[in-house]
C-alpha cells in the first residue's frame, strides 16, 4: 500500500492516491471515506491505535 499526497494546483490541493489490491483511488479526504472502504478501514484502524 502507498499513500501520498499531491498538491499541484488549487483545484486539486489536498488529493490523496491511495492504491490497494492493485485498484487507485484519488479524491480528498472525506470523499475516499464515504466511498473507499478499504481507505476508511485503514483511517479508521490508525485512530484507534493513536
Amino acid at each position: 500500500m502507498l499513500m501520498t499526497h499531491r498538491v499541484d494546483c488549487f483545484i486539486q490541493l489536498d488529493q490523496i492516491i491511495y492504491i490497494h489490491d492493485h485498484q487507485v483511488s484519488v479524491g480528498k479526504h472525506e470523499d475516499l471515506l464515504k466511498k473507499n472502504t478499504g481507505y476508511a478501514k485503514l483511517i479508521e484502524g490508525g485512530q484507534q491505535h493513536a
